[in-house]
Order: structure tokens, then C-alpha cells, then sequence
């Protein structure tokens, strides 16, 4: 195990901290439904400068289990789209171009969150809400194209990742409606070792969920 993804064995022990010692039977399923949204992408490469995320599809299921007043877990189970694109040319001494460096990224990945999440204010229309927790990614497809040369082999297929964010959630009779902003911290690289390059792929997700 890697010191990076050693990082998120504290939150996780204190989320099952958490489940081991509430009250089995107060434990209950909040709501359960589906979200969809845009992840934007902040790709770090090493040996690049300036590589441009991309956006791209969220979407997936999640369940709320309530632990306490204002405490819920919620473990998600989402398609994530993620990317990027490079691209720097040169010129010769008279202004001609002679050189084109390309590099083009695309990967496919089922994420598996599990947040922890507070209400603050639980009085309110909309409540505003705090979440934190562990995401493990699972890579389902893979492009990489630099220049002419394509090759998805040196990747990952599996990584780690630490997730904060805050929302908004409005419940009806009927539903659950959310908004919520994610902003997702790599702990590991993308990039098979040892040792990994400098690799990572941090971003933001924005999302719209409904649960019943």
C-alpha cells in the first residue's frame, strides 16, 4: 500500500467507527435514487505544462443510511467520464511551424464514494449539507493518443481518491431533490509504477440527484 492511499485509512476507520457503534436499529435507509451530472477534470502530468481538463459525464445510484441526528452515510456507485488534451507547437527562426506535440487523454471509470454527511441547518426549505469521504475508481476504458502513438497500458486500473464538497437538499412528500458540488483530491497517480510519474487526476463534479 502506498503512503498516499494510506492517507484515507483514518476518515475510513472513522466511518465504520461510526456504523459499529450506532444503535443497530435506529440505522435506516433516508432515500435511495439516482444522480446525474459534470465532472471537470484537472489533469497534473508530469513533463507537461499545460494540460486542459476536460468535461465530462457523471451519473450514477447512491443510499442514504441515517447513523444520527444530522449524520447519514452515503455510499454511491457512479460512471465517470474523465479527460484531458495537449497540445504545444514550435517554430523555426523565420516563423514557420515546425514541430506539433499532441497528447489526448480519455478514461472511463466506475467510482464507488462513501460520504459521510452532515446537515447544518435541518429547519430550512433547502438544507445545506457537508460531505467527506473515501472514493475508489475502478477503470473501465482507457484512449491515450500522443502524436501518432496510442497506448493505454502504462495505466492504472484501479485508484484512490479523497472527496469534500457541500450541497443542497429539498425534501417532499414524494422525493428528494439535491445539488451538490464535489471537489475530488487524487491520492494516487493514474500511472502504473514503481515509481509512478507524476500523474494524478484531481476535479470538480457537479450533480442533480433525486431520491424517493
Amino acid at each position: 500500500m502506498t503512503s498516499s492511499s494510506r492517507s484515507v485509512l483514518p476518515l475510513a476507520t472513522l466511518m465504520i467507527l461510526a456504523l459499529t457503534t450506532s444503535d443497530a436499529q435506529a440505522l435506516s435507509v433516508v432515500d435511495a435514487g439516482m444522480k446525474a451530472g459534470v465532472a471537470q477534470t484537472r489533469m497534473n502530468f508530469a513533463g507537461y505544462d499545460r494540460f486542459d481538463g476536460r468535461p465530462g459525464l457523471t451519473a450514477g445510484l447512491f443510499l442514504t443510511v441515517e447513523l444520527a441526528d444530522r449524520l447519514a452515510v452515503q455510499p454511491q456507485a457512479l460512471y465517470v467520464c474523465r479527460g484531458g488534451a495537449y497540445r504545444d507547437q514550435g517554430g523555426g527562426p523565420w516563423g514557420t511551424l515546425e514541430w506539433v506535440h499532441l497528447a489526448e487523454f480519455r478514461l472511463d471509470y466506475l467510482e464507488i464514494p462513501v460520504l459521510l454527511r452532515y446537515d447544518l441547518l435541518s429547519d430550512r426549505a433547502w438544507t445545506p449539507v457537508l460531505l467527506a469521504g473515501p472514493a475508489w475508481g475502478r477503470l473501465l476504458s482507457a484512449r491515450y493518443i500522443q502524436n501518432d502513438w496510442s497506448d493505454a497500458g502504462w495505466l492504472r486500473h484501479h485508484d484512490w481518491a479523497l472527496l469534500v464538497g457541500a450541497g443542497l437538499e429539498r425534501r417532499t412528500s414524494g422525493a428528494t431533490w439535491s445539488l451538490e458540488l464535489l471537489y475530488r483530491h487524487a491520492l494516487t497517480g493514474i500511472a502504473k509504477g514503481p515509481p509512478p510519474p507524476t500523474t494524478e487526476v484531481d476535479g470538480l463534479s457537479l450533480m442533480v440527484g433525486l431520491g424517493f
